[in-house]
């Protein structure tokens, strides 16, 4: 069961992650909901057979996959290669920097977009990135953001088009379960998409909003410099 702060230690909390990263984008669900067709995100013609969706006329990607997380509880794989029929398990890192075989997924469609666009063909340096959820008194939760690539691959600008993989929860666990946490989940086994949905890099809320550090730097100084390098201009200029 995830733990949650008392009111105090909450907006202490609210108000450091506000100084260090963004909140939330605002997400219009009031016309999702009505217009969702369940059958076309279950018609399945066979075992491999991933159907891919497109959200309602007028809704967004990012508020369609906000409400299949809300109102579905879904999880999100975001990848470059869009044909994928069965996403295997990899030996990677997870948010403690340890290395375990597994698909990671997340239960935030934002950050798994971050993923989906970003070109790793190439790609040189490391990357900076995190969904927090802030669980608070009372069940509320908030989300905070921060992305950032190294500052070598910014004249690469390095990205593409890419794919949303939509997942049941069945076989994935929490990487973590804190009262400030990354919003990861990890499964040990082979996992077959429900659904997936195509993106381009505009549909990604916070694509004009990805930081650019120094490889040399501590994650501690990326998280201190991320929005006063955003205001400064010193991000990945992705217009």
């Amino acid at each position: 069961m995830t733990a949650h702060l008392d009111r105090g230690k909450c907006h202490l909390y609210r108000t450091l992650l506000n100084f260090l990263f963004l909140p939330a984008p605002k997400i219009n669900q009031s016309q999702v909901t009505s217009r969702f067709n369940e059958e076309q995100f279950l018609s399945k013609n066979g075992e491999y057979d991933i159907p891919v969706l497109d959200p309602p006329e007028n809704i967004s990607k990012v508020d369609f996959l906000v409400y299949l997380e809300k109102e579905k509880q879904m999880l999100f794989h975001g990848s470059n290669q869009g044909e994928i029929e069965l996403l295997n398990p990899v030996s990677q890192e997870n948010y403690r920097g340890e290395i375990i075989s597994a698909v990671f997924a997340s239960g935030d469609p934002i950050w798994a977009m971050f993923f989906a666009i970003l070109d790793r063909d190439g790609f040189h340096g490391s990357l900076r990135n995190g969904s927090f959820i802030l669980s608070c008194a009372g069940g509320c939760q908030e989300r905070y953001y921060f992305f950032s690539i190294s500052e070598a691959m910014v004249a690469n600008h390095p990205w593409k088009t890419g794919t949303i993989y939509i997942t049941p929860r069945d076989s994935f666990t929490q990487t973590n379960t804190g009262m400030m946490r990354f919003d990861e989940w990890a499964s040990e086994k082979p996992v077959i998409p429900l659904a997936k949905i195509d993106i381009s890099p505009g549909d990604f809320p916070f694509f004009n909003q990805v930081g650019a550090h120094n490889e040399r730097e501590s994650i501690y100084l990326t998280w201190l410099l991320y929005k006063r390098r955003l205001r400064w201009g010193t991000k990945s200029k992705n217009i």
